[in-house]
């Protein structure tokens, strides 16, 4: 009888781990196979969260099977770009240069990451060096770029990169991005600190061991903001403003996911982030705790602001080299950029 009764709880166990691994093979409105799409990217939970479940909320709608997302997120853009760089450098030593690494997509992370893997490989290919690029021209309408972005710049800065033979764009911004402070009022109120509006506030000696900061080995994004200091300061008063900064840090993280959190929870007062992870974290706490702000240039001796000083980039996304599923890649940066997918950026829940 205790045989009987372990063996119908096994039973009854195997087919409630059954019935969920059916609708992820089968999709979950059981209109047939479900693809998978596999995705480097940096972003954070919430925000690989968000655009899997609006994508396949729009393609449950529509009457098709929604799509397996498997994720692979483990470190700052700078360590994602190197593991893609690596896996196709391997390939490219076996000469299979044409073949895939099994994965799809590059979604996220600074332009410059991604011109990196559109600049590619240098292999020695009967005595001469040839270029392999990594990341492929994406299929889009005739006339869906111009119409979609209506300029190929901002401020200066791209907002996406022609391959070399002009059959489309190796990546496209999938949204704008500028880099800035967020801070926590209540640790700052301990502290007695005024709220940051400028980056030279973080150098103050009263932040010593409270301003987050991440590694720009590892993130792009931080690269990026301490670039933006240099380029708005100038290299001599730039690396002044920044050593000071550092002096003050509590850490340097490998991911700058970690940085808004930390300064959520109130093991950081401060610290320099992207700007949607910044405004993410300060609307999802009780109003006022947390705030983000684009710092401003303050006038010598003074907090009056001298205007902003940021930079405001494209943060892309690029189908890579053979990928598994060249079409359905395509098909969701075609909808990263449609007002739905921009919807997830631009509008509180």
């Amino acid at each position: 009888m205790p045989k009987m009764k372990l063996t119908l709880i096994l039973g009854l166990l195997a087919l409630i781990m059954a019935a969920p691994l059916s609708r992820v093979m089968r999709g979950a409105d059981d209109h047939g196979p479900a693809q998978t799409l596999v995705i480097f990217s940096p972003h954070n939970d919430q925000i690989r969260y968000e655009f899997a479940r609006a994508f396949n909320a729009d393609r449950t709608a529509a009457g098709r099977s929604p799509v397996v997302f498997d994720w692979r997120s483990s470190g700052g853009t700078a360590d994602l770009r190197r593991q893609v760089i690596s896996q196709f450098a391997k390939l490219a030593a076996a000469q299979h240069e044409d073949a895939g690494i099994g994965a799809d997509l590059f979604f996220g992370g600074g332009y410059v990451e991604h011109r990196t893997l559109a600049a590619g490989l240098s292999v020695q290919r009967n005595g001469k060096v040839v270029q392999i690029p990594l990341i492929v021209s994406i299929d889009l309408p005739a006339g869906w770029l111009t119409e979609t972005l209506g300029q190929p710049t901002i401020g200066g800065e791209p907002l996406y990169q022609m391959a070399p033979d002009a059959s489309g764009p190796v990546w496209i911004a999938a949204a704008l991005s500028s880099f800035g402070i967020v801070s926590n009022r209540d640790v700052l109120a301990m502290l007695g600190l005024p709220d940051p509006v400028s980056w030279l506030d973080l150098a103050d000696r009263r932040y010593q061991g409270w301003v987050a900061l991440a590694d720009p080995a590892h993130s792009g994004s931080v690269a990026a903001t301490y670039n933006t200091i240099l380029q708005r300061r100038g290299w001599d008063q730039g690396w002044a403003v920044l050593r000071r900064v550092f002096a003050n840090a509590r850490y340097f993280s490998e991911s700058a996911t970690k940085i808004p959190l930390n300064v959520s929870s109130g093991d950081a007062a401060a610290g320099m982030c992207i700007d949607f992870y910044g405004r993410y974290q300060a609307g999802a706490m009780p109003a006022g705790r947390v705030q983000y702000v684009d710092p401003q240039r303050h006038r010598s001796g003074s907090r009056t602001a001298g205007g902003l000083e940021t930079a405001v980039t494209a943060d892309p996304i690029s189908v890579l080299r053979g990928a598994p599923n060249p079409k359905l890649a395509a098909e969701f940066v075609r909808w990263v950029i449609s007002v739905d997918g921009q919807r997830l950026w631009q509008r509180r829940r």
